[in-house]
């Protein structure tokens, strides 16, 4: 499954505004049969920058975008992240 970051500019995006938010989004993403498949993972909040990003599993950046717009969520952006592990040094 493909990720994508969603950028969000807000004031001060504290944890008490962004539970809601995450909520209408996590709803929003619910998959129903026959509905392509969408999941939140996780939310980075940078409250010094106004800043926040929604990390998302799903088909398309469409998707996402249309999963924001039904969480009544306004984005800056949606790009597609790739994922690195660290490398384990000593490990064979």
């Amino acid at each position: 499954m493909r990720r994508f970051v969603l950028e969000t500019y807000q004031s001060a995006p504290a944890a008490a505004k962004l539970e809601p938010r995450m909520q209408r989004l996590g709803e929003a993403t619910q998959p129903l049969s026959g509905v392509p498949f969408l999941r939140l993972v996780r939310v980075l909040a940078f409250p010094a920058d106004e800043l926040c990003f929604y990390v998302c599993e799903a088909e398309s950046a469409e998707l996402v975008a249309a999963g924001a717009c039904c969480a009544g969520l306004t984005f800056e952006r949606i790009s597609e992240v790739l994922e690195f592990e660290p490398l384990k040094r000593g490990v064979s």
